[in-house]
C-alpha cells in the first residue's frame, strides 16, 4: 500500500478525515461539472469560509467550463499582465512571505522535475474576451518550468477554466456577492 493511501486510511479510523470528506463530498454536490482534481486544488482551500461565504464563493465560480489540455504549450506571453509580471518576478528569485513555506516549495517542485518530471496539473481560467489566461494554480511548478526552460515548455496537464461570462460581468458579480472585497486580484489567487 502507498504511504499516502495508510496514512488516509489511518486518520479515517480515527476520525480524522470526515470533516475533510464532509466538505469534499459538499463541494462535489455543488459542482458537479468541475473536475475532482481541480475541486480537491482550487475549491478546497475554501475550507475556511463560513457556509454562507462558501456559498457565495461558488456561485461566483460556477459559470465556468473546464477542459483538461494534454501537452500545452506554455510560454509567458499567454499569461494575463499582473501574473506575467508575477511570474517574472518569481523567476527572478522573488519569495513571498505571505506564502506557506514558498521557498521549501520551490525546491520541492525543482526536485520533482529533476527527478520525476511534473505531472500534478495547473490550473488556468480565461475569459471570452481575451487570448490571455489566469495562472489560478500550480505556480511553484509553472516557475519552476520557466527556469528550465525560459522560451516557454509543454505542460503534461493543464485545467483550463473557460469563463461563461466577460471579467466586467465577473467583477459585477464579486462586487454584488462581496462588498467587502474592493479590489481583488481573484479569490483564492493568494498562493503566487
Amino acid at each position: 500500500m502507498i504511504l499516502s493511501e495508510e496514512i488516509d486510511r489511518i486518520k479515517t479510523m480515527m476520525g480524522l478525515n470526515e470533516a475533510r470528506e464532509g466538505l469534499l463530498n459538499y463541494l462535489r454536490e455543488r459542482l458537479p461539472k468541475v473536475p475532482e482534481y481541480v475541486i480537491r486544488d482550487f475549491f478546497y482551500k475554501a475550507k475556511d469560509y463560513e457556509k454562507d461565504q462558501l456559498d457565495k464563493f461558488l456561485k461566483l465560480w460556477s459559470n465556468i467550463d473546464w477542459v483538461l489540455h494534454k501537452d500545452m504549450t506554455i510560454t509567458m506571453d499567454m499569461f494575463i499582465p499582473r501574473d506575467r509580471e508575477i511570474l517574472e518576478k518569481r523567476i527572478s528569485g522573488e519569495i513571498k512571505d505571505y506564502v506557506p513555506n514558498d521557498e521549501l516549495r520551490h525546491q520541492i517542485q525543482k526536485q520533482k522535475m529533476e527527478t520525476i518530471g511534473l505531472n500534478e496539473p495547473i490550473i488556468l481560467t480565461k475569459y471570452p474576451e481575451t487570448d490571455k489566461y489566469n495562472m489560478d494554480e500550480g505556480w511553484h511548478r509553472v516557475i519552476q518550468s520557466f527556469i528550465k526552460n525560459p522560451e516557454g515548455f509543454n505542460y503534461p496537464n493543464v485545467y483550463v477554466g473557460y469563463w461563461r461570462n466577460t471579467k466586467e460581468e465577473y467583477q459585477k458579480k464579486l462586487e454584488e456577492l462581496f462588498p467587502e472585497w474592493k479590489e481583488i486580484n481573484e479569490p483564492l489567487s493568494n498562493t503566487h
